[in-house]
């Protein structure tokens, strides 16, 4: 199957895909004019009112209301903004189920933008770009979606995929589809215009292991995406066992098994803060 037709299978997309890799390099401009950002949000009418919502909310708000998107952008922050434009721009793709991989809309939305909190804090530690690393956490799984929309318009499989290692998932979709859902990922990142380095962290993300042209952003998705769905079946710290990472990809990425044990807590501590404004 052409990676074109799977890529363009996937539900509804609004705007923001195109909008978001222009305000990811805006965003990393100190020069850049806040009334730029603004022209960029106000491209999609559902994007804009949601920003406005958010800088309005208990957790932004300093006493008066915001009224404009330029104002929003300055109560916020620069980096705040591109997370929120993140966040309200892909809830409409990732809030459906994936029947085709037996997971509820409600696991999906919360491992992705759990990935994408774990992808933040990592990056932290790991010397990596904030923005790159939180996009792409969030957009970790955007390929299972497409390949899902993909499978129930020509014809849904006979079996569901199995749960566990992506690179198990990754089996199946090759067998299904003849692609994993990273090539997937990176093909439709690709039509999107994201940068190059997000493109490869998604392309490497099911792969069974670390590679010679892996950077420290694609040997840390795996890791990011490990944390979230651990957070993700296990909110509340009831002293289950740590999950198994991949010590050769936390290598290349300058960290150890310590301090992706600590991340798993720090991370499930931030999702109890921010869980509120994921509506």
């Amino acid at each position: 199957m052409p990676l074109v037709d799977i890529a363009k299978s996937i539900r509804a997309v609004p705007v923001a895909p195109e909008v978001l890799p222009k305000l990811q390099s805006r965003l990393q401009d100190v020069d850049t004019d806040i009334t730029d950002l603004a022209a960029l949000i106000r491209l999609d009418a559902g994007l804009a009112t949601s920003v406005l919502k958010s800088s309005n909310s208990a957790y932004y708000t300093r006493g008066s209301r915001v009224t404009s998107i330029e104002e929003a952008v300055s109560v916020i922050g620069y980096e705040e903004t591109l997370r929120i434009v993140a966040r309200c721009s892909y809830s409409t793709v990732m809030k459906g189920s994936l029947v085709c991989y037996g997971i509820s809309g409600e696991v999906l939305w919360e491992e992705a933008v759990l990935a994408a909190l774990a992808m933040d804090q990592l990056s932290q530690v790991a010397e990596c770009d904030a923005s790159e690393a939180y996009i792409s956490g969030l957009l970790h799984a955007v390929g299972m979606v497409a390949i899902n929309d993909y499978l129930l318009r020509t014809g849904r499989p006979n079996d569901v995929a199995p749960t566990g290692p992506l690179d198990a998932i990754a089996q199946w979709e090759m067998h299904n589809i003849g692609h994993h859902h990273g090539k997937v990922s990176a093909a439709m990142m690709q039509q999107w215009r994201f940068a190059s380095s997000v493109v490869l962290a998604a392309e490497r993300l099911p792969e069974p292991a670390i590679s010679s042209d892996d950077t420290v952003l694609s040997a840390l998705l795996p890791l990011g995406v490990t944390i979230a769905k651990h957070v993700c079946a296990h909110p509340d710290d009831d002293g289950v066992a740590d999950p198994e990472f991949d010590l050769a990809r936390a290598k290349r990425a300058g960290l150890d098994r310590r301090q992706l044990v600590e991340m798993v807590a720090t991370v499930r501590n931030h999702w109890k803060q921010t869980k509120q404004f994921l509506v």
